[in-house]
């Protein structure tokens, strides 16, 4: 048996503590199952909270340090300096790292870049390190396609599973580090820096009224996307937002109108008028202007009106940034909406009907 780590940091620029407590209270302690060459491997999470210095005051301590070697009479100085020194002493943030752990049955070797895994009926209880169960039924496979077919899309399942259930997390920067038996193997980063979903979930708070949890969205991406070998392939919403996570801004809009137009307009018919209707039916916060003019910033980028471009290095992109920032953020939003909608009543469409009903006036007789 080989024992697997898959470590997820969580920056959370808190110095109070809360923001660690309350991730604690929604991540600890949780259990799953993962099946690997055919074998249950049963995971659970750790949450440890780590308190480490903060640098609010470390450069205002040096610009103040340097001004007096200049002045070191000046009482207002010198006051300013022990009242920052004092400051400091007390100024910590309290990050997070998420640990999911599980003893998986392979043999993994990194130096030799392989991993060995049993591959046979059983027919009693057998010790997995045995000479004979070693000779008669392991296999030996490469250890990067092992992680690349197999782990990867756990990590993926999830890291998506917390941002959905929990878009208020900064988990944008967090970089996942996979460990075998201790040692740390792969490090990956499936979001971008742009924390788009947390400013989403913040702007946009009525859509995420509705408590999801980690375990909810974890059985329904288990049993409704690729990523467990469930079904041969992803819903397109939920393919959506894993590119949102880790794009520039105007693909961040891009890929989320596509999500959103695979639910709301999946008949291509009308495609505006249909997104207005059906999104304002299932989010009645959202009005059919908002939905307009998020249409309408999709057809001038579709069409060629507005540049397309790295976000950060195109002037012209940055003069439309506000555009940009404001229709992601609705867009993201609906979309992260959405899947929780599909995950609490354990779909993955919606159907719309037309309800239609008449009065008829007469005399009967």
């Amino acid at each position: 048996m080989t024992r697997l780590d898959i470590k997820i940091p969580i920056r959370t620029h808190d110095e109070t503590g809360r923001a660690a407590g309350y991730i604690k209270t929604k991540l600890d302690h949780l259990s799953f199952e993962w099946f690997f060459y055919n074998e249950k491997t049963t995971f659970a999470s750790e949450v440890r909270i780590i308190r480490k210095k903060g640098t609010m005051y470390k450069h205002e301590l040096l610009r103040i340090k340097k001004m007096l070697e200049i002045l070191p009479q000046n009482a207002h100085l010198i006051d300013e300096y022990n009242r920052c020194v004092e400051l400091d002493k007390t100024n910590y943030i309290y990050d997070v790292e998420v640990i999911f752990f599980g003893d998986v049955a392979i043999e993994v070797n990194t130096e030799e870049n392989s991993v060995l895994y049993y591959d046979g009926l059983r027919g009693e209880e057998l010790q997995y390190r045995d000479a004979d169960l070693l000779n008669r039924y392991i296999r030996n496979d490469m250890l990067d396609d092992f992680y690349d077919e197999n782990i990867k899309k756990l990590v993926l399942a999830i890291v998506m599973s917390i941002a959905i259930a929990y878009p208020e997390m900064n988990i944008n920067c967090a970089t996942t580090v996979v460990a075998f038996d201790g040692q740390d193997y792969k490090r990956e980063q499936f979001f971008s820096y742009y924390p788009i979903h947390n400013e989403a979930a913040k702007e946009y708070g009525q859509l995420f009224e509705q408590e999801v949890s980690f375990d909810t969205c974890f059985c329904w991406i288990k049993k409704n996307t690729s990523l467990a070998d469930e079904k041969e392939q992803s819903p397109i919403i939920f393919s959506a937002l894993s590119y949102v996570f880790n794009r520039e801004m105007h693909e961040i809009f891009v890929y989320s109108i596509i999500g959103l137009e695979s639910i709301y307009a999946a008949d291509n018919k009308g495609i505006s008028n249909t997104l207005q209707k059906n999104i304002s039916t299932v989010f009645p916060s959202i009005t059919k202007d908002m939905i307009k003019k998020l249409y309408r910033m999709r057809s001038k980028f579709v069409h060629g009106e507005i540049p397309v471009g790295n976000y950060h290095l195109v002037e012209e992109i940055i003069e439309n940034e506000r555009d940009y920032i404001e229709s992601s953020r609705l867009a993201v939003a609906l979309l992260i909406a959405t899947i929780r909608n599909l995950i609490e009543n354990n779909a993955t469409t919606i159907k719309f009907k037309e309800m239609i009903s008449f009065e008829y006036d007469g005399i009967i007789g």
